[in-house]
């Protein structure tokens, strides 16, 4: 479930309530369009419901959340995965957060803030533990008949989402208080050895949603990481706190187009498997193709979706593309047609790597002897738009012999 943020406009101070994955909205007091950035992971607060005389300490809490993919012997498993962990060492403090921020309204932390804060571990220092936690869970619940625990051979997660939500806490007497329930913590713990300071700028951003170039309005949807200009053709990702112009790429089609869905085209080394053309490819994927010299000048690609959806379904989707190494060809307009949103950035995109060469791997057991040594290396990453036709229940792409559900799509949104 999502976040649900509330802030003033930046531009005429009205109230607007966003879900967390908002990045582009208008404003429906004045009516600006505010493309949201931010540098590194979005910072929240969880307001008091009253105002308190006393001073509040707001304590982090890193919100990890996404689908883990579980590699094993024969088959890949997927969880859905919501969960907070206290991000500072402290005890008597709760280890998360609950149901709470499903069910109260959050505010952005920013240098306004009238608040101290604690300063969190970084979630490099966070993650082994989350991680630990969440292995011990799928293995609770995948249990053999035997009684054994089926080992999972890799882990790596889809539409993996974290930020930093702060809990507010008060001093009285000599209990720490919940700021929320006003019920003090039980065993009387202490802020000690926890650096605490003012909120600082973490690289919030509103910016105008229009083309740094032309200054036309740039098309996208609510929670778009990537947004298009169709006066002067352009695409711009967020980056820094700023836009930033990408070159993207299209896979021509001769019949009609309903949507262009995008996909990340990734080149990247994978010692010691060699993939460099598409006889590599031919021969690690055991394909039923008899291999061409010419073949051996085609670059070898892996690509990935860059939409959130079902992870088996994701895997697939991007195994059939991957097998089939569609041709692309730098695009010159931005289409006319739809552009399904992109929302899931080309960094996470390529930790999927691994997971792929599972699925691709003909006989499987060619990566679980070797899937150890494989430290995938990105080269490149290019943005490709596919087209393709709509049906009742599909989108459809003939030539690669591919169809997407529209309901596992608008599923895929919730991630």
């Amino acid at each position: 479930m999502n976040l649900n943020v509330t802030l003033e406009c930046p531009q005429c101070g009205g109230p607007v309530k966003l879900d967390e994955t908002v990045r582009l909205f208008g404003c429906p007091y004045c009516r600006v369009r505010l493309y949201i950035t931010a540098i590194g992971e979005f910072r929240y607060w969880i307001p008091p419901g009253d105002k308190l005389s006393e001073e509040l300490i707001l304590v982090p809490y890193w919100r990890f959340k996404g689908i883990s993919l579980n590699i094993k012997k024969g088959t890949t498993e997927a969880r859905l995965i919501d969960t907070s962990f206290l991000a500072v060492p402290l005890k008597g403090f709760p280890k998360s957060l609950g149901l709470r921020t499903q069910s109260l309204l959050l505010r952005y932390l920013t240098p306004e803030t009238p608040h101290f804060c604690l300063t969190p571990m970084s979630f490099k220092e966070i993650f082994p533990v989350i991680q630990e936690r969440l292995l011990y869970a799928e293995n609770l619940s995948v249990m053999q008949e035997a009684g054994s625990v089926r080992d999972t051979l890799y882990q790596c997660y889809i539409g993996e989402s974290r930020s930093l939500v702060f809990q507010p806490y008060y001093i009285k007497g000599s209990n720490i208080h919940d700021a929320i329930t006003r019920i003090p913590l039980p065993g009387r713990p202490e802020l000690m050895d926890v650096g605490v300071n003012k909120p600082e700028n973490w690289g919030l951003s509103f910016l105008a949603a229009i083309c740094p170039e032309c200054g036309w309005d740039l098309y996208g949807e609510r929670d778009s990481l990537v947004l298009y200009c169709r006066n002067c053709n352009s695409a711009w990702s967020s980056s820094e706190g700023s836009l930033r112009k990408i070159d993207f790429m299209m896979v021509r089609t001769k019949g009609q187009c309903s949507l262009y869905l995008p996909f990340w085209r990734i080149k990247a080394d994978v010692p010691p498997i060699e993939l460099e053309n598409y006889i590599h490819l031919i021969r690690f994927a055991n394909l039923p193709r008899v291999p061409k010299t010419e073949w051996q000048e085609r670059e070898f690609y892996f690509w990935l979706p860059a939409f959130k959806f079902q992870p088996e379904r994701y895997l697939n989707i991007a195994k059939i593309a991957t097998v089939n190494q569609p041709e692309a060809e730098p695009a010159t307009t931005v289409p006319k047609e739809d552009i399904y949103t992109i929302t899931l950035p080309p960094e996470e995109a390529s930790e999927m790597i691994l997971a792929l060469l599972f699925e691709i791997a003909k006989p499987r057991k060619t990566m679980i002897d070797t899937y150890r040594d494989v430290k995938p290396s990105v080269k490149n990453i290019d943005l490709v738009l596919i087209p393709f036709q709509e049906n009742p229940y599909l989108f459809v792409q003939p030539a690669l012999n591919m169809g997407i559900s529209k309901g596992l799509l608008k599923y895929g949104r919730n991630i």
